[in-house]
């Protein structure tokens, strides 16, 4: 069985940027990523319905 190659973390970092994961924290070394598949906008009653949202 071939050994995997190693990464350093930033090529790790960049490719799941790549991939769609985005920055959410970081402390001290470890940073923290997170993949939203969609957002949810919350509309007020007041608020007029719009379609530039989709």
């Amino acid at each position: 069985m071939k050994k995997l190659p190693s990464l350093k973390a930033k090529d790790v970092v960049r490719i799941l940027k790549k991939l769609g994961f985005e920055e959410d924290r970081q402390k001290g070394s470890h940073l923290i990523l997170i993949f939203t598949l969609f957002t949810i906008v919350m509309f007020k009653e007041s608020q007029k319905f719009d379609k530039t949202y989709f």
